[in-house]
């Protein structure tokens, strides 16, 4: 008989699902163990509205322009608008006044040969520098930590015996890390405001960087920093991860803790007034907008950041972040919590805030094995360090209960 082509078609799509179905279908003779594992659930998407590789670069303020101010002259609304438009224009990123960042050590720093940097910083003699491991050949050398001048010494001090006897402590280094040690001026008179350049702004001091990680100073890094980056930043193709808040949602949840922190305390009265302020500005501007923003906002836990420092959305994302940071208070949460919600271009880029499922503090979970990427170790300084501006929320050493 003579099939014609429909029926041949018919045929061939038949074959087609038979074949389909059975790629998906395992054998019941196979052992259980052998099995192939379900595939990972990926980490959820923050969708951010910034443009992707077809964004514009961003243009940053020349050195000088029109203030000696390190992030320049005060935020005007043109400013905010360019910002929350997607840094339209020339942007206000930093870097406008002169400061220690400019001194040569920090030049050479940012000549580095380096794909990717590991980044963290110790003012104040907060915390302890806590040693990375494993710590590829390929990265060696590509550890900064930028620090002033009583945190070296106190660090170079309290090095472990071993590194001593190693002659890993040096002037400008101290085990796997690279001491960057500020001169004045310092960009802020904050020791706490001044720990956050390098935080906020890495592709400003790493331009020739492609990729940044950022290790708060109470965590250790127990990984190369690449498995990072290939989980949360380059496999859902993002350009900026961090895990999410371990113990809160949104930008009011993250107002309330901070106040609570702030305003039981007289020493902090004067943080505790910025805060109110920033956030009373806040509810202003979004009064125009219409209910609702504060469900579209998200709290990140801002002691491990993942940037891929090369695109426009992320350097815009960080600017804007620096920029409500510099104008409001100290504390950089609640900035970050609304940047997010606040900046409007299109088409959409993605922020990967990973799960709680994945933060350090977690615990097992069927989903989840324990997390291997760092451990936490709580704020290990000496405690005597000079006093500074009021509002700076020492860590207490512990995983926070969870309500």
């Amino acid at each position: 008989p003579v099939r014609t082509v429909d029926s041949e078609a018919a045929s061939a799509a038949a074959v087609a699902a038979q074949l389909r179905a059975a790629a998906h279908r395992t054998p019941r003779s196979l052992p259980r163990r052998s099995r192939p594992p379900p595939p990972p659930v990926p980490p959820p998407m923050f969708p951010l509205p910034i443009a992707l590789d077809d964004a514009p670069p961003v243009r940053f303020a020349p050195r000088g322009a029109g203030s000696s101010r390190f992030a320049g002259a005060p935020q005007d609304a043109d400013d905010r608008l360019r910002l929350h438009s997607g840094c339209r224009g020339v942007t206000k990123c930093g870097f406008v006044g002169p400061s220690g960042f400019d001194a040569e050590p920090f030049a050479a720093a940012a000549r580095a040969a380096c794909d990717v940097v590991v980044l963290t910083a110790i003012f104040g003699r907060k915390d302890k520098l806590q040693q990375p491991t494993p710590v590829p050949a390929s990265l060696a050398g590509c550890y900064f930590a930028i620090v002033d001048e009583a945190s070296s010494t106190y660090l170079r001090r309290t090095a472990p015996p071993r590194l001593q006897r190693e002659k890993a402590v040096g002037r400008d280094r101290i085990g796997a890390w690279r001491l960057l040690t500020l001169p004045s001026p310092a960009p802020y008179e904050s020791a706490r405001r001044t720990s956050r350049v390098p935080k906020l702004l890495p592709f400003r001091l790493f331009p020739r960087a492609r990729y940044s990680v950022w290790v708060d100073g109470k965590l250790q890094l127990r990984a190369d920093p690449r498995e990072l980056l290939r989980a949360f930043l380059w496999r859902p193709a993002a350009q900026f991860a961090a895990p999410r808040n371990y113990r809160r949602d949104r930008i009011d949840d993250e107002f309330r803790w901070i106040r609570a922190a702030l305003c039981g305390d007289a020493r902090k009265v004067a943080s505790c007034d910025a805060v109110e302020a920033q956030w009373s500005f806040y509810r202003a501007e979004q009064a125009r907008r219409g209910a609702g923003w504060k469900d579209r906002t998200a709290c990140v836990e801002g002691a491990l950041l993942l940037v891929d420092l090369h695109a426009a959305a992320a350097r815009c994302l960080m600017c804007a972040w620096f920029a409500d940071w510099d104008r409001f208070s100290e504390r950089d949460q609640l900035a970050f919590a609304y940047t997010l919600a606040a900046v409007n271009t299109t088409p959409p880029a993605r922020v990967n805030l990973w799960p709680r499922e994945q933060h350090w503090h977690a615990k097992n979970s069927s989903r989840w094995r324990a997390w291997k990427y760092v451990k936490y170790a709580g704020h290990g300084g000496d405690g005597n360090a000079p006093p500074r501006a009021a509002g700076l929320g020492a860590g207490r050493g512990g995983p926070p209960a969870r309500k």
